[in-house]
């Protein structure tokens, strides 16, 4: 997972090929330095295996060094696959750090960083309490020299196989590929492409700089370090049917401007098709291709999957509707009998549930919580949950609990973790750079949530603009300026302001 402070440019590599030493040198792709000099790059190799090959082989791509990754607490979050077989001479010394619980010898089963790295961050939490792996990790993490044999690509006859590894210090990346397997010249699609990215440190400005404050200079810098416009839609652009000072207008000038606009909210309550309907009654000029919601999300998830089975659904017809759009049976959604004492409810589960999906739901219950629980035992149930969001913006001073309420409720009584895929989770933030194909560091997010909108935002290396007319207050910012917490300085946004509607003035002009 990127970092709050780091921007992240894709490019392709290349290589040069000497067939008789077999081996081959990389060519590092030129990035663009108007972000400064390249702090990490990270590798992926792809080939494609002619059919007539009959040995198996693999590309390693040599460096030497930790492979440095940007913070402990993000790193759970990487999914990428250690091979024991490739990895174990030299992940060795791991075995004694129990927390880590590494194997002597190679297992058939790869542990994935993301659980590697999860007990690394235990062990970094804890220095006082796990002293002697604590030293043993950190003296690890300075002399440890491992070659790239973590990302190996195995390449088999029916598939187009890759591998990640880690972000690598730049100064430590070798120039050099080994080749285990020699290329077949006469198939050029069985030459392995080289994909890199560059991650650049941020610059130094100070965060959450209030707009209002700026100079007339610095805005039109502000507006024109931007082309594309990413914006949550409860609390920045509307509360429920009211539409939120000038927003609107602004949204539109930026259209004017030529800038590209899309909106991106968890909301799952409704389709994307009333979203639409919604923007049009309230003078939003945008079109359902330019928004993303999480009932279309969630929909979209499982026909990628080829999902034939039901979904038990708690939540509302947004929902439903996205999944009888591409063909998906449900059960669920509406309120249920509510049944007392709770020891003598019953229900007939439906065997053709796969999936469980967790959204909005008004009428939730404890009988959707034993129906959710009673699906998810079964670990081949798949778990989505749209989002995570505590609480909706609300009028009147109302506290409305939100979707992650309702998620954190289903994971505890289920035991299981939910693919989350709404803000600010990889799963939007991947879709949305690949869908639109924006450059990240040229796109605004706008939110009125920090732990949502904020951090979407900063994981993903586009600018952040706060409006405070929803969620997060000006005590929330102020108190985490004053926190040395990584957590809390990874909320903060590059500006804030009161509302969205502070902009239009200046737009004016």
């Amino acid at each position: 997972m990127l970092p709050a402070d780091y921007i992240q440019i894709l490019g392709m590599g290349d290589y040069r090929m000497d067939h008789t030493s077999r081996s081959a040198t990389l060519l590092l792709p030129i990035f663009d330095d108007s972000n400064g000099p390249v702090q990490f790059y990270a590798v992926m190799v792809t080939a494609l295996r002619p059919h007539n090959w009959t040995s198996e082989g693999r590309w390693n791509v040599h460096k030497q060094g930790w492979p440095v990754t940007f913070s402990w607490k993000n790193a759970s979050d990487n999914d990428f696959t250690l091979v024991y077989q490739a990895t174990v001479p030299f992940w060795s010394k791991f075995v004694n750090c129990a927390r880590l619980k590494f194997r002597r010898t190679p297992e058939p089963n790869p542990m994935t960083i993301r659980k590697f790295m999860r007990h690394c961050k235990i062990i970094k939490d804890n220095p006082g309490k796990l002293s002697n792996e604590y030293q043993m990790l950190q003296t690890l993490s300075l002399d440890l020299i491992l070659p790239c044999n973590a990302a190996c690509l195995r390449i088999n006859r029916s598939k187009n196989r890759y591998s990640d590894i880690l972000p690598l210090r730049k100064d430590s990346l070798s120039t050099s590929i080994d080749s285990m397997i020699p290329l077949c010249q006469s198939s050029p699609q069985a030459s392995p492409k080289i994909i890199m990215n560059a991650f650049y440190k941020k610059s130094s400005k100070m965060a959450a700089v209030n707009f209002q404050t700026l100079s007339s200079e610095e805005k039109n810098k502000f507006f024109d370090s931007f082309d594309t416009v990413l914006t949550d839609c409860d609390g920045v652009l509307w509360m429920e049917m009211n539409p939120l000072h000038h927003s609107a207008e602004v949204m539109n000038h930026f259209q004017d401007m030529g800038k590209r606009v899309f909106f991106v909210t968890n909301n799952s309550t409704k389709t994307r098709e009333e979203f639409a309907d919604k923007c049009r009654i309230l003078n939003f000029r945008i079109s359902k291709d330019n928004l993303l919601c999480t009932s279309n999300l969630a929909a979209q998830y499982l026909k990628n999957l080829n999902f034939k089975k039901t979904v038990y659904v708690i939540g509302k017809s947004g929902i439903t509707k996205e999944l009888d759009e591409v063909g998906i049976k449900h059960i669920g959604t509406g309120p249920d009998n509510v049944i007392s004492p709770t020891r003598n409810f019953k229900f007939d589960k439906d065997p053709d549930v796969g999936a469980v999906i967790v959204g909005y739901d008004e009428f939730f219950s404890y009988p959707k919580m034993v129906k959710a629980a009673s699906y998810l035992a079964d670990p081949n149930v798949l778990f989505l949950g749209t989002n995570t969001d505590e609480r909706f913006p609300a009028s009147d001073n109302l506290v409305i609990p939100g979707t992650g309420s309702l998620v954190r409720c289903i994971e505890t009584c289920a035991e299981r973790k939910a693919t989350v895929l709404g803000k600010p989770e990889p799963y939007i933030g991947n879709l949305i750079k690949n869908r639109f194909n924006i450059n990240p560091s040229r796109t605004l997010m706008i939110g009125d949530r920090a732990n949502t909108d904020i951090l979407l935002g900063r994981r993903n290396g586009f600018q952040t603009l706060l409006v405070l007319s929803g969620v997060t207050s000006m005590d929330d910012l102020e108190k985490w300026k004053g926190s040395k917490i990584e957590e809390d300085q990874e909320l903060l946004p590059d500006y804030y302001t009161n509302t969205l509607g502070d902009l239009l003035t200046h737009l004016k002009k």
